[in-house]
């Protein structure tokens, strides 16, 4: 990937190339377009602002205190101004005016916010490389904002993160100019520095809709919507902030910048975007860790366990690139199923009762048959198990539910076989030479244990310590590296296995990880390759020991997806890169938040979109402990279930386990049912008492009074979140009702902004209103407005209906 090319893989900028002789000037939004922060929103700044004045003793309030101060303190400095010369330009001086500080320290302070400023900024590479493109061309370039920064503190902002400001012929701030852009004002001033160029050959590229994009456009310039910052309400940054709220806000930004830097199709962007989003972080930010580690502890040698190895090794292998490391990165084929015969220490028919019940501490016959099992231990080739020939295909679970005679079940009549000795004799044979065809390949692979680390996902530790016992006869000195661990490896590591966790192991943080160890699936099959897995070794010509390779179940469009997956995960790790060299202390500030960055995938498992519901729902998942046993993620069983027993029985029976309802992941069956149910359910939680809980509401009691298409009243704040609502619950909103006449014929959100009588004219009927302060005027005013035309609207309001 090239840093000087990424505009022209950028999903909003890289349609420019095909206009890009037209352009004759370059216009460019500053913050959220040229500029990103490293925080969630901008006044988060204000937070960071107040921690310092306090530490530095300047500020006798909190930092939220101070946030709040600073907030307000720009919002009367705005009133004020209007109120003098009918603006609302302020300057950073103007607004620590109103700041509750004497001279000197509000200048200190004035000072602290610029520097945290240019902490929390970062230059956005894809914009960066299109304004170096029009450079080469000899393209002027100009930037502009509506801001209360000055040209010089904007300025000082991008020269301190590396920004050469060569590039640029002018930069126009809307509190020196005396105007903004969603004025038009700063439009104005454009044209007129360029009086040669014409109107439709500027290009103006920015963030916000109004003032980029609406603006922009009503003064003849030629317009493009960055929409990289803003988020959707339907968007994975949405659902998280629902769910959880803001969640590693220091990479919020990148993330949204790495799922747009993309070149693949409508049905394949969901995947890149995946990869970019979720997966990408945490993979690249555990691949450092692991690498911190091996550094710290003098480690060489890095095994990530295939198949889910398989992505892991290559996010490994690129960080070491990046980072000019020489550790080497080897996969190392093992699973549960080719390892388990290393821990069986006595065989006999109390371990088989054991095996069948599931009262094993360290293994599962889950989805196994009886067929399946005979092959686990050696047995095909015996007569005495012709006898079971017509049970072949029944599971061993189910096994002591299955009747051979009215006294005997499948389980007792298997047991009474496993008690005789020459069969148990046979056994003890086939995994004695399981046994030492697993040590030879760990010795012949791990050259130097002492010197190498395992790497894994989690979560109980189940096949680090079957490798463990494996070379229980030598002083391995092995450390296991997983992703996340439950209690169940405390066990083990009582028992001496040496396993660490990257975001809890031992049970810490398992609120966190408790779903994503209930419900692995999704993230499993991502990681994986085109292998099939690892289901034994065999002693080849040379005396090699080579492991046995399954034969892959998955379908080329399965393979085809989880690749683009994994673009998306590299395209993230690329930027992270580039973020974390020029701003190397955002690494250490990442590594503190562990919590968020499991929460990340948590938030797939407990409250997915309906679009991470339709498609990973699609996946396979193999069992591959013996088992061919292949079905999707999310199938008609799973749903015949949910039907069953409604949504919140199925939700509470299947949350115990995988044995609980046989579903891999109940909260995207639900999803797929029910789009919106985990939606509203966590937003009551989160937002109790919020209008978008009660707009949410009445937006699926419109649904489902059978409506789909509605006008919105109310074009502010709340009527656009409703409008959001709308789209997430699959409405058409047709338009936008306000009373302010400086609205009408603009459009919002991309709706059109109508008058009450050209809705009338239009034929329109349907209303809900977005507000909730004015919510009976506004429902009077429409019914009077209907009723002189002998006319009966349909009117919502968040607190009543009426027809």
């Amino acid at each position: 990937m090239n840093l000087d090319q990424l505009w022209l893989s950028d999903k909003y900028l890289k349609s420019i190339s095909s206009i890009e002789n037209e352009v004759k000037l370059l216009s460019l939004d500053i913050f959220d377009t040229l500029i990103f922060r490293s925080c969630a929103k901008p006044v988060d700044i204000f937070l960071k602002v107040g921690e310092k004045a306090q530490k530095e003793g300047l500020s006798k309030y909190t930092p939220f205190e101070f946030q709040q101060l600073r907030i307000l303190a720009e919002k009367v400095a705005r009133e004020e101004k209007k109120k003098s010369i009918n603006s609302t330009e302020v300057s950073l001086e103007q607004i620590y005016e109103h700041m509750p500080f004497d001279i000197n320290t509000s200048n200190r302070i004035k000072e602290i916010e610029l520097e945290t400023e240019i902490e929390s900024c970062y230059v956005n590479p894809s914009i960066y490389s299109l304004i170096k493109y029009f450079s080469s061309k000899n393209i002027p370039i100009v930037l502009m904002s509506d801001m209360y920064l000055s040209n010089e503190q904007i300025k000082k902002i991008l020269i301190n993160n590396g920004f050469e400001m060569n590039y640029i012929s002018n930069i126009l701030v809307s509190n020196i100019e005396g105007g903004s852009k969603e004025e038009g004002f700063l439009f104005k001033i454009l044209m007129n520095l360029f009086p040669d160029i014409e109107k439709q050959a500027i290009l103006h590229i920015g963030d916000n809709y109004m003032a980029d994009v609406v603006a922009a456009k009503a003064a003849g310039i030629r317009t493009i919507h960055y929409k990289v910052i803003p988020s959707t309400i339907n968007d994975v940054f949405s659902f998280e902030q629902v769910r959880f709220g803001d969640l590693l806000p220091e990479l919020l930004s990148l993330r949204k910048l790495a799922g747009n830097i993309q070149n693949y199709s409508a049905d394949e962007e969901f995947w890149f975007r995946f990869g970019a989003t979720v997966l990408g972080p945490f993979l690249s930010i555990f691949a450092d860790w692991i690498i911190d580690l091996c550094i710290k502890e003098n480690k060489k040698y890095i095994y990530p366990l295939m198949r889910e190895g398989h992505l892991l090794s290559e996010v490994i292998s690129k960080a070491l690139v990046y980072r000019k490391e020489q550790l080497i990165v080897r996969p190392l084929y093992v699973s549960r199923k080719a390892t388990f015969y290393s821990f069986i220490e006595h065989i006999d028919t109390k371990f088989f009762e054991q095996l069948f019940k599931g009262k094993n501490d360290f293994v599962r016959l889950r989805n196994v048959t009886v067929y399946n099992f005979f092959e686990m231990f050696g047995i095909t080739n015996l007569d005495v198990i012709k006898e079971f020939s017509q049970y072949y295909d029944e599971l061993i679970e189910n096994s002591n539910n299955v009747m051979i005679t009215k006294e005997t079940s499948l389980q007792e009549k298997l047991l009474q076989m496993l008690s005789n000795e020459i069969i148990i004799e046979q056994i003890k044979l086939y995994v004695e030479q399981k046994q030492r065809y697993i040590e030879e390949f760990l010795l012949q692979t791990i050259r130097d244990p002492s010197s190498s680390v395992t790497v894994d996902i989690g979560f109980r530790g189940t096949t680090q310590f079957f490798i463990d016992k494996a070379l229980s006869r030598y002083t391995s000195g092995l450390t296991h590296v997983i992703a996340m661990g439950t209690q169940s490896t405390t066990e083990k590591m009582l028992l001496g296995l040496d396993i660490r966790g990257f975001l809890g192991n031992a049970g810490e943080n398992i609120d966190i990880i408790y779903s994503i160890k209930r419900s692995p699936e999704i993230f499993e099959q991502l990681l994986m390759g085109e292998e099939g897995s690892t289901i034994g070794y065999l002693r080849d010509q040379s005396g090699k020991i080579d492991p046995i390779i399954a034969n892959s179940m998955y379908q080329p469009k399965e393979i085809h997806w989880k690749k683009i997956c994994a673009e998306g995960v590299k395209t993230f790790q690329f930027l992270w890169y580039h973020l974390i060299n020029i701003k190397p202390q955002l690494k250490n500030e990442v590594f503190k938040r562990k919590r968020e960055i499991a929460k990340i995938l948590t938030r797939v498992i407990e409250m997915p979109t309906m679009e991470e519901a339709i498609n990973l729902g699609e996946l396979s998942h193999e069992d591959n402990f013996g088992s061919q046993y292949v079905r999707k993620i999310c199938n008609d069983s799973d749903i015949n279930l949910l039907d069953k027993l409604g949504v919140n029985t199925y939700i509470s029976f299947t949350s115990h386990g995988w044995e609980y309802g046989k579903s891999y992941w109940p909260q995207g069956v639900v999803t797929r049912k029910y789009p919106f149910y985990l939606y509203s359910y966590y937003l009551k939680q989160r937002n109790h008492g919020s209008y978008v809980i009660v707009f949410n509401e009445m937006i699926s009691r419109v649904r489902e009074m059978g409506y789909r298409e509605i006008a919105i009243y109310g074009a502010g704040e709340a009527g656009r979140h409703l409008l959001k609502l709308a789209i997430l619950h699959g409405m058409n909103v047709k338009c936008f009702i306000d009373s302010n006449k400086k609205l009408w014929g603009k459009r919002i959100e991309g709706i059109l902004v109508k008058s009450l009588k050209e809705a009338f004219d239009d034929g329109i009927n349907v209303f809900v209103v977005g507000s909730l302060a004015y919510y009976k005027e506004i429902k009077n005013t429409i019914i009077d407005t209907y009723s002189r035309k002998n006319k009966i609207p349909k009117v919502f309001t968040a607190y009543s209906l009426e027809e």
